[in-house]
């Protein structure tokens, strides 16, 4: 069986990037963001994955052996990983939680987006739902620990921006993550609704920042974290003041 780990914070545009490199492995990509089984496809799609172990047992309950599993865990560390017994990914074929649920092949990706548009995102959205995500130093310090596993070349990554602008680099991710050719394009991905109304261009969606809407013990945080501001940089992305 394939196991591929996907590590991104939530509103990070992940769920749309995910769609697309499935659809482009398995041809196919239909799931409700919750645990799905693609009997077409012999694969299990696992949404925000690392919290009911009873969604175990439903995998073991299948009529038929998956060939894939995609797990997602959103707001997690980039060495978290659910099939460990103590959580901490160790590497490749090191699993050993769950002995009969056999691994042979393995990935973990991470999908990182702009650290300010992520914010600004997360806060939009909080307005509009019960459950809040967080937007402080748990927030700014899960940022910083996928920007140095990202430049510590750890795993595999893309960056939502290049996903979503950029097809050289979709392409590149492409084969440097699975060796496949890009048949399905972006547009051929399902993404969650926006936390923004109306319709959204490419434009939108990488102008997210709102100094505005930003707590004020958020920025006072951000101000002060110099580790941050460096991180912003080395990975391409330009540092606001707030």
């Amino acid at each position: 069986m394939n196991l591929i780990e996907t590590i991104a914070l939530r509103r990070s545009g992940h769920h749309a990037v995910m769609s697309w490199y499935i659809k482009n492995l398995i041809g196919d990509c239909n799931y409700d963001y919750k645990l799905t089984i693609q009997r077409n496809t012999k694969s299990v799609i696992w949404n925000d994955g690392g919290y009911n172990e009873d969604e175990i047992n439903l995998i073991r309950g299948l009529k038929f052996k998956p060939k894939n599993i995609f797990i997602n865990y959103e707001d997690k560390n980039s060495n978290f990983s659910f099939f460990e017994n103590d959580l901490i990914y160790k590497g490749p074929l090191r699993f050993d939680r769950f002995d009969d649920i056999e691994i042979r092949h393995s990935k973990r990706i991470i999908i990182i987006r702009d650290f300010y548009n992520n914010l600004c995102s997360r806060i939009t959205q909080n307005k509009k739902q019960e459950f809040k995500m967080g937007v402080d130093i748990r927030f700014i310090n899960l940022w910083k620990n996928h920007a140095k596993n990202i430049i510590n070349n750890e795993t595999h990554y893309i960056k939502y921006e290049d996903w979503l602008t950029n097809e050289d680099k979709r392409v590149e991710f492409l084969k440097n993550t699975f060796n496949i050719k890009e048949i399905f394009k972006k547009e051929h991905a399902k993404g969650t609704h926006s936390s923004y109304d109306g319709k959204n261009s490419v434009s939108d969606y990488l102008n997210r920042f709102d100094p505005n809407i930003i707590p004020e013990e958020t920025k006072k945080l951000i101000r002060e974290d110099n580790e941050l501001h460096y991180l912003i940089g080395v990975l391409g992305y330009t540092y606001r003041k707030i």
